[in-house]
């Protein structure tokens, strides 16, 4: 009985470290895959402004001036529309959080909601044409392409926020 009581104890000692060492070795190698990912984001972000960059080189000044002009005027427009839609989802959400529940007013704000998004889509659309027509042919390329990676990181983000909010 003298004998195993020790040897319990150096074999409980002997788990106790082993099982330290392996949580250790683990978080170091989720502290090296976190660096891992920060770098390649940073890399990935370089290689985004470089394209950036490329477009905007690539531009005159006067095709510089009129993209600046054709983004704020189209930025005025769809600020008031996304105020607008941003007061029906409010709209929305009174009403389908409320004691009394009117379908009816309800679909309708639904419909209003929709047919601003509607409009800021059409907005948006007549704004990359307008773009696209002050450029020549390789600048509607880098164009197009950038508008493409956009969408992607768009929804990305979407995506990340979706599983966020689970």
């Amino acid at each position: 009985m003298r004998k195993i009581i020790p040897s319990l104890f150096i074999m409980l000692l002997a788990f106790t470290v082993t099982s330290e060492a392996q949580q250790r070795r683990t978080r170091v190698n989720t502290n090296v895959e976190a660096k891992e990912m920060v770098q390649k984001r940073q890399m990935m972000t370089k290689q985004r402004m470089q394209k950036k960059d490329r477009f905007q080189e690539s531009l005159t000044e006067q095709q510089k001036e009129q993209i600046k002009e054709i983004t704020l005027s189209s930025r005025k427009e769809t600020i008031s529309l996304q105020n607008q839609l941003a007061e029906k989802h409010a709209r929305i959400r009174t009403l389908s959080t409320g004691d009394d529940y009117d379908e009816q007013a309800l679909n309708k704000v639904i419909d209003e909601a929709a047919e601003l998004r509607a409009e800021i889509t059409k907005v948006q659309l007549a704004t990359k044409h307008s773009i696209r027509e002050t450029l020549m042919d390789d600048q509607k390329v880098l164009f197009d392409s950038r508008m493409q990676q956009a969408g992607k990181r768009k929804k990305m983000m979407k995506a990340r926020s979706a599983r966020r909010n689970k």
